[in-house]
């Protein structure tokens, strides 16, 4: 009971912290309408048109602006209210709610299971990207808000909720937010389908090309238009555009319309930033300069006076409004409408109770210690070592695994919204292209840090090695004298004229040994390197490292470069013939008089927006703990980071190796430059 006690209190603790994260998000949050740079804004331009329109004095201005009458106003105070209680019920809904990430994954990857990936080639166009997906969205999104708008005031389901964001009888900038929780779930639901679906499309077509044209993290055009005094359409300050603008863009005046209690203004001007969307619907109106204008709503409800009728009377009136529709459908007897009530009743007091725990439920969704990893390490590879975090720590993990390439175009995409905390790939390559696409953050100073060697991690700690894998020579003891190998450098000699087999270049493992040989030997002698091993394939590049494996073994090379694990894996396979080939290869260290052979890694960081620091922290403290370390020697053939942690039998059975000392971040560094090398050379 205690323990339970004591983890309910975190939970409000941690709920707490973030509502007034979330509070002070929307005043500081560039993508919030009521972002305070937007609320200066208005107010400037407010003063402004006053002075225009009136040549007031700034102290007449101010008092006009900011009168008390308006401002604390019974129906202004429900504004606030609702509006700090909102983002608490937001906050609780969240994990029930269908996120514009979500959307965007599905079409992404249905596009590139169900349709032909496309290729683009660009030539200095690169920039309409950006552009196009800036403008596509805003155009749907405003377009869509049109829209599911209209048909919240035209389905009575709906105006039930929406009428108590019209009920308000003054009006604030605040009085944006004064909506119900259910209203906002619909919205919500619409801006995740309509930016996941334009995200996702854009992003299948233009890969990492895609990217918002932002201004402070939001879109660029939404920015603009906030700035010109969007907070005015919820005002006492009737700012029209004039009746030529008027027919492209939504004024403040406009919208005032939209709140006024006359009936003349009744289902107009719902467009929120274009007006053309009103001009196509049929409800477009101008603003003509007239006598103050009344808002509220004109019917038998009473208004809200606090937040309890706030919140239940528009669910009480949606739900008159379902009944009335299913009467118009069923002809309901007379002796039947008595059973209704009850069940009504019985209706009314299930919801109650199933809002109750569901709050319950999402608090404990939303606040269990969790952590969300991204890993490029198949799920076979990675999963066991988490479910062992699990059980040690209690932290549950959340885990999506895909192509490296993908899954860092998706963090990209993503930025501020994803939910990822740890990234997870192969090759200190891939590690660099993650940290020079700020998508990472660095590790805060850890114990466990000083565990792994300064080269096996980032020198800014953006990224750490978890496991190391090498990429020696391999050969067929049969047909060659292992006198007869030496250097890497070696394989670029007449003496392997079409013996050598090769994986593409554009293989990171490759890659990374060409960067780390450039390192090593500069670019003229790696130039020439290239040029001789190329010269000496025996096939063309293809397929992966066990190909290579199985190419040698085949006889139609003597020699290949293959990192460790996969002969390692093929060793100890189940099936029969790949243990066959694992037989007929032997593997060579290069290099051992001078550099050492080339190692790299697996490794991970803590993703730049991640929400669970703390939690991401105390993973990557496991993964390089002693025990998960023994098990990727043991299980994965990978070689352990940290010292005292014996390698496997199978790599064991390999031999010691000198291992080159380089700081493996160089590999990133010199990635650009190495593929150079590799194209000239026509290493394909």
């Amino acid at each position: 009971m205690e323990q339970f006690l004591l983890e309910t209190l975190v939970w409000l603790e941690t709920l707490l912290w973030d509502w007034l994260a979330s509070v002070q998000a929307m005043l500081l949050a560039a993508n919030k309408r009521v972002f305070v740079g937007y609320l200066l804004s208005a107010t400037l331009v407010a003063l402004l048109w006053f002075y225009w329109r009136h040549q007031w004095t700034f102290s007449r201005t101010f008092k006009q602006l900011f009168n008390r009458q308006v401002w604390w106003s019974s129906s202004a105070r429900l504004d606030y209210i609702l509006v700090v209680v909102n983002q608490a019920v937001m906050l609780l809904l969240r994990p029930f709610l269908l996120g514009k990430l979500l959307v965007a994954s599905t079409i992404y990857y249905a596009m590139t299971d169900w349709v032909v990936p496309i290729t683009w080639t660009w030539v200095g166009y690169e920039w309409l990207v950006p552009l196009a997906y800036t403008l596509v969205l805003f155009l749907l999104d405003d377009a869509s808000r049109y829209y599911l708008h209209r048909l919240m005031h035209r389905w009575p389901v709906l105006w039930a909720l929406h009428r108590l964001h019209h009920s308000a009888e003054t009006l604030t900038p605040f009085t944006v937010l004064r909506t119900h929780p259910l209203e906002a779930v619909l919205f919500g639901l619409r801006s995740a389908l309509v930016q996941g679906i334009v995200t996702g499309l854009f992003v299948y077509l233009f890969a990492d090309k895609v990217s918002l044209l932002g201004i402070l993290g939001a879109n660029g055009i939404i920015v603009i238009f906030n700035i010109l005094g969007a907070n005015l359409r919820h005002s006492h300050v009737p700012l029209s555009y004039g009746n030529k603008l008027e027919k492209w863009l939504i004024s403040p005046a406009q919208h005032q319309l939209h709140h006024s209690k006359d009936v003349a203004h009744y289902d107009r001007n719902f467009g929120v930033a274009l007006a053309i969307w009103d001009r196509l619907g049929g409800t477009w109106l101008a603003y003509e300069p007239q006598t103050p204008l009344q808002f509220g709503v004109n019917d038998q409800y009473r208004q809200h006076s606090n937040l309890w009728q706030a919140y239940w009377q528009p669910v009480e009136q949606s739900a008159q409004s379902i009944k009335r529709a299913v009467h118009s459908l069923f002809a309901v007897k007379q002796s039947d409408l008595k059973y209704l009530r009850e069940v009504g009743i019985m209706i009314k007091k299930t919801l109650k109770w199933l809002f109750v725990v569901m709050t319950l439920v999402s608090i404990q969704a939303t606040y269990a210690a969790q952590v969300n990893v991204y890993s490029a390490r198949k799920e076979a590879l990675i999963k066991p070592i988490l479910d062992a975090f699990t059980e040690q720590t209690g932290i549950k993990v959340k885990l999506l695994t895909g192509k490296a390439d993908a899954l860092l175009t998706r963090l990209r995409v993503e930025g501020a919204y994803t939910p990822a905390d740890v990234f997870i790939t192969v090759d200190a390559g891939r590690l660099h292209r993650a940290k020079e696409a700020k998508v990472l953050q660095p590790i805060q100073t850890e114990a466990w840090l000083e565990r792994v060697p300064a080269e096996l991690r980032d020198d800014a700690n953006y990224w750490v090695g978890l496991t190391m894998r090498a990429r020696p020579i391999m050969y067929a003891p049969e047909r060659v004298d292992i006198s007869e190998l030496g250097n890497y450098e070696d394989l670029a000699s007449e003496q392997w004229q079409g013996r050598l087999c090769l994986r593409s270049s554009e293989a990171v493992y490759n890659q990374s040994l060409v960067a780390a040989t450039l390192h090593a030997i500069g670019e003229e002698a790696t130039r020439d390197w290239l040029q001789g091993m190329v010269a000496n394939l025996a096939i063309p590049p293809a397929g992966g490292d066990v190909d290579q494996i199985k190419n040698v073994a085949a006889g139609q090379c003597d020699v290949t470069m293959v990192n460790t694990y996969y002969l390692g894996r093929m060793i100890n396979s189940d099936l029969p013939e790949e243990r066959q080939v694992a037989e007929q290869i032997k593997v060579f260290w290069p290099n051992q008089d001078n550099r050492g052979a080339h190692f790299n890694v697996s490794g991970a960081g803590i993703t730049k927006h991640a929400s669970n620091v703390k939690e991401a922290n105390v993973l990557l403290d496991f993964l390089t703990s002693s025990e998960a370390q023994r098990w990727y020697a043991e299980i994965n053939n990978e070689y352990p980071v940290v010292g005292g942690v014996e390698s496997s039998s199978t790599l064991a059975a390999f031999g010691q190796a000198k291992r080159d000392p380089i700081a493996l971040q160089i590999l990133g560094e010199n990635n650009a430059k190495a593929v150079q090398l590799m194209d000239q050379a026509s290493w394909r």
